[in-house]
């Protein structure tokens, strides 16, 4: 299939592809990186299969952004033992003895990145099995996901998804983390696989796609629709997932991301621009935090931040998924107290030590007083027991107004939302975030105190709206 292209994806292609020498220099790397693995399992005295994973072996990688992923996996029948028995504790510590930059990262089971000749490398340990419908941790599955891939692209169609994974990372739907919720790696490939050409994908999630979408890339899946239905009846997207039928492959994308894609596809179809795809994002471009609020003026009065610090690293999606919470309650206990929250955000900084929760009130100071209403005059037990409370109260009223309901002014309990939240936080800040130390501020209050990927976020939350939703001006 021969995929047309204008000139900005052109352009973008010219800056994605890997060259020849990124693929020798890829190529050295991984070898060496299997090498010492392999090293370290004989001195230990462990038999596994070494092999590389990812987009680096399913060659949909993006030039200057890549990861190898070298899994290791153990025989299934002792391949959890060894793995809870400290098999990442011990080949951290062999690197660290060797001299190697190693960073330890979290899913079900802990992994290792490894700096090698300025490439980062992840070393996943995993279960060999012959079925990918019976894996016993989530990354047995994925050789199955690289052959599968590798199986059912040309090497045209793998410019066709590095262009999609470009325009994800773009709109910043890139990524099924709980920091993203959006499109996988893997989820973007089997949409290539699907609709052929990045522009035909666009045409048909721009005019077709609805929440609640399933789509099969085979036959047999069609079996286990209903299924899948059943089981993520809240989701927006089901993609079976070919060599796993039974497994949604976009649970993890919110609908946030799915209509954020869909509104994309559209405005760019209409009005292709280079500020869609990630090759148009610049460095860092905030200098100092002044700029956040040059232009918001007085929106800052209302801009509360909530904050959880700890001393240590914690698990990124423990900790996402912490601060979440933490942002819906806080939310509630505003919305209770009749503050008017416009928007919200959260963020974990990228040292994932403090996450922050960023609210955008209507009014952070209200009225000290407020109308309550209560039920018409006509109505007998209802009224007489309004009449109870408020005659007993110290209530302003009640009177009769004009649609013949009985009125009351009543004092609120907070006028400033800052109070409301620090005073209330025992009653509902959740265990899981008791051990962090917590600070409710306004957004002046802390803005000198945040580091650099923190101001961008905020940055991001004040302005609103995505830089590529300006091209369609």
């Amino acid at each position: 299939m021969m995929c047309k292209h204008n000139e900005i994806e052109l352009e973008v292609l010219r800056s994605i592809v890997p060259t020849r020498e990124d693929r020798e220099l890829l190529n050295t790397v991984s070898e060496k990186a299997r090498s010492l693995i392999s090293k370290f399992l004989e001195e230990v005295s462990i038999g596994a299969l070494i092999t590389l994973e990812g987009s680096y072996a399913k060659d949909t990688w993006l030039r200057g952004d890549v990861d190898l992923d070298l899994f290791i996996l153990l025989p299934r029948e002792n391949c959890l033992n060894i793995i809870e028995q400290g098999l990442i504790d011990r080949l951290e510590e062999w690197l660290r003895e060797k001299g190697y930059i190693v960073q330890r990262r979290y899913a079900q089971h802990p992994y290792l990145r490894v700096f090698l000749d300025n490439v980062w490398v992840e070393v996943v340990p995993g279960c060999r099995v012959d079925d990918p419908s019976r894996p016993l941790t989530p990354v047995d599955r994925t050789p199955f996901h690289r052959r599968y891939v590798v199986s059912h692209t040309t090497p045209e169609q793998r410019n066709e998804i590095r262009l999609l994974k470009s325009f994800l990372k773009g709109i910043e739907v890139y990524g099924a983390e709980i920091a993203v919720q959006g499109f996988s790696g893997y989820l973007a490939e089997l949409l290539v696989i699907k609709y052929g050409c990045f522009r035909d994908l666009l045409i048909e999630a721009s005019e077709n796609w609805r929440p609640r979408l399933v789509i099969t890339l085979n036959e047999v899946e069609k079996e286990y629709v209903n299924k899948l239905r059943k089981m993520y009846q809240d989701a927006p997207l089901i993609v079976v997932d070919p060599v796993d039928p039974g497994r949604n492959v976009a649970a993890a994308l919110s609908y946030r991301s799915f209509a954020t894609f869909i509104l994309a596809a559209r405005l760019y179809l209409e009005k292709p621009s280079i500020k869609f795809f990630h090759v148009s994002r610049g460095k860092y471009l905030i200098q100092s935090p002044g700029e956040i609020v040059a232009g918001t003026a007085d929106r800052t009065e209302n801009i509360v931040l909530v904050t959880l610090s700890s001393d240590e690293p914690e698990p990124p999606d423990n900790f996402w998924g912490i601060a979440r919470r933490v942002a819906r309650l806080v939310k509630r206990v505003l919305e209770i107290n009749d503050f008017r929250v416009l928007d919200h955000s959260v963020y974990v900084n990228k040292d994932s030590t403090r996450a922050l929760i960023a609210l955008e009130l209507e009014k952070r100071i209200v009225s000290r007083y407020k109308l309550h209403y209560g039920p018409p005059a006509w109505n007998k037990e209802n009224t007489s027991k309004f009449l109870e409370k408020h005659l007993a109260s110290g209530s302003i009223g009640p009177w009769v107004d004009e649609s013949g309901r009985l009125v009351v002014i009543r004092k609120r309990r907070y006028t400033d939302a800052l109070d409301a939240i620090r005073e209330t936080i025992n009653q509902w800040l959740p265990s899981s975030a008791r051990k962090y130390r917590i600070k409710v501020s306004m957004l002046l209050g802390l803005l000198d105190s945040l580091h650099r990927d923190e101001l961008q976020w905020l940055e991001k939350f004040v302005t609103k709206r995505p830089q590529w939703m300006n091209s369609y001006r």
